[in-house]
């Protein structure tokens, strides 16, 4: 194996160990955060939906009336 090689693989174990430790010392995981925030997005569009679905029962509702 060339130095180059030896000398990429080492700066990227390198940087893979401090990114771990900064998401250990910060508390923060990202794969963890995008699924949360993926979570949050269906829930909107499931609850926009859901008011949606009730305006037009209370719209049709009322024309009835």
């Amino acid at each position: 194996m060339s130095e180059s090689a030896t000398a990429k693989e080492n700066k990227d174990a390198q940087l893979t160990r401090i990114t771990e430790s900064l998401s250990n010392t910060t508390g923060v995981s990202l794969d963890e955060e995008m699924s949360l925030m993926l979570d949050l997005e269906q829930s909107y569009k499931a609850s926009s939906k859901l008011v949606t679905a009730v305006d037009t029962m209370i719209q049709t509702l009322l024309d009835a009336v």
